[in-house]
């Protein structure tokens, strides 16, 4: 008995100073982080204390996801780090405060939570985080589908999204018509999902187009493609025009270079008539006689000098 009681009091003794400096420290985390598909994930993870200490030594970091047995990450006795796992300080000493966790290519498996544990020489604490991975679902694709000359369905495809979203059918009125639809999910061999959407169509839609948008988890479009009605003529009709274009085609052309060719005469018969000669006989200018505006119109030159003299005689008398 007294080996026994020997033997717990010894526990207690170990075990007292632990948790007595267990609250000197502590490992503060980001709840959660969203990280995309095949890029770069940090789970930030930092070593606080209390007031009054003035120095940390971290003796040990252990990273290890929920539900896996081997640490991610493990600074101390024994040391591992698995290929695409990191400090994301780097270098990292043992005073380094900064623990996060940097995943250097993210994907699906890495969707998880996630614990920090850290030893130190103020004492130990254990921080909790989460990483939400989230990979965008393609362009979606839409392909009609006929029964004969009667279309019958229009089928919607998006690939390579994460986590599991939806397809949805639109009219150009924006009513919703997912409910009339059939929807299928696939989940691939890498976790990323497939989605793929069939809306059955009724001889009486008179609707000229339709959406089909993808989804992501959250319910937040990502992405969507619209298909408009076009009425298809039927074959015989279809040759009828093409062999019209080819004969109208040529017409055309010809058609062209006559207005051009008539054009041309126009103007060269304009230019012609221009530069004609004139049929007037060769002859030197005749003398036009020009307006003077100091003699009166209607009085003979012979007139005029007569005026002249009686007025210089006048002038002498």
């Amino acid at each position: 008995m007294a080996s026994i009681g020997l033997v717990c009091f010894t526990v207690l003794i170990c075990s007292f100073p632990s948790a007595a400096v267990s609250d000197f420290i502590s490992v503060d985390c980001h709840e959660a982080t969203v990280g995309q598909l095949d890029r770069p994930s940090v789970l930030t993870c930092v070593i606080t204390w209390e007031e009054g200490i003035t120095d940390v030594v971290v003796r040990r970091v252990k990273w290890q996801k929920k539900g896996e047995d081997v640490p991610l990450l493990h600074y101390g006795e024994p040391m591992i780090s698995r290929p695409g796992y990191s400090f994301a300080v780097n270098p990292w000493t043992n005073r380094t405060m900064n623990v996060s966790l940097l995943i250097s290519r993210t994907t699906v498996a890495d969707d998880g939570d996630y614990t920090c544990d850290v030893a130190s020489d103020s004492g130990v604490s254990q921080g909790r985080t989460a990483l939400r991975v989230t990979a965008k679902y393609s362009q979606p694709t839409v392909e009609s589908i006929h029964q004969g000359a009667t279309l019958k369905a229009l089928h919607c495809v998006s690939v390579g999204g994460y986590p599991a979203g939806e397809l949805r059918w639109f009219d150009a009125e924006r009513y919703d018509w997912t409910g009339s639809a059939t929807t299928e999910m696939t989940k691939m061999d890498n976790g990323l999902f497939n989605l793929s959407s069939t809306l059955a169509l009724s001889e009486k839609s008179t609707f000229p187009k339709y959406i089909c948008a993808v989804f992501n988890s959250s319910r937040r479009k990502e992405a969507e493609v619209i298909w408009e009605k076009v009425e298809e003529l039927p074959d015989h009709d279809r040759s009828t025009m093409i062999q019209s274009s080819k004969v109208v085609a040529p017409l055309v052309v010809i058609g062209s270079l006559i207005v051009g060719l008539l054009a041309l005469l126009v103007y060269r018969r304009r230019i012609h008539q221009i530069r004609r000669p004139s049929t007037t006989p060769l002859m030197g200018p005749r003398n036009v006689p020009t307006e003077d505006p100091d003699v009166e119109e209607g009085v003979p030159e012979e007139e005029e000098e007569e005026e002249k003299d009686n007025k210089g005689e006048g002038r002498m008398v």
